[in-house]
C-alpha cells in the first residue's frame, strides 16, 4: 500500500484553468510542441488532482511544465486514472517546484476554500 505523503488537507476547487507540456518536450519539425489545457480541480499544500484531455499519452513519473495564467512550476505525475467522461483523463500530481507566485496563489486558493467549507458546515 502506498503511503500518502501529502502534507494539509485536499481541498476541492471551482476549476482553474491551467496549461502544462511534458517538461522535455522533444522539438518536432522544428517547433516545440503546444501546452495542452488542463484544469485543476483539487489542491493541497504539495500537489494537486489535474483534469485534461491532452491527445497525447501523459505517463506516471512524467514531469510537466505547468502554467497558471503566466505563473509558472514543474509538477510530477503519481497517479493516473480514467474519469467519468470517457474523454477526460484525471492525474494525481505532486509539485517538484514552484514560482514563489505560482506558490503564494495556490496558498491562497486553498486558505479561501477551507474559509467557505468552515463557514458553509453546520455547527
Amino acid at each position: 500500500m502506498q503511503r500518502d505523503r501529502r502534507i494539509g488537507e485536499r481541498v476541492d476547487i471551482e476549476p482553474l484553468h491551467v496549461s502544462w507540456i511534458p517538461f522535455t518536450t522533444q522539438i518536432q519539425d522544428g517547433r516545440r510542441a503546444r501546452p495542452q489545457p488542463a484544469s485543476l480541480v483539487e489542491l493541497s499544500v504539495t500537489g494537486a488532482r489535474v483534469m485534461s484531455r491532452s491527445p497525447r499519452r501523459i505517463e506516471v513519473g512524467t514531469w510537466m511544465d505547468l502554467d497558471v495564467d503566466g505563473h509558472c512550476g514543474v509538477v510530477e505525475v503519481r497517479r493516473i486514472a480514467e474519469a467519468k467522461d470517457p474523454s477526460v483523463i484525471v492525474y494525481g500530481v505532486a509539485f517538484v517546484t514552484l514560482e514563489p507566485t505560482l506558490r503564494a496563489r495556490i496558498d491562497k486558493t486553498i486558505a479561501a476554500q477551507l474559509e467557505r467549507d468552515l463557514a458553509t458546515s453546520p455547527r
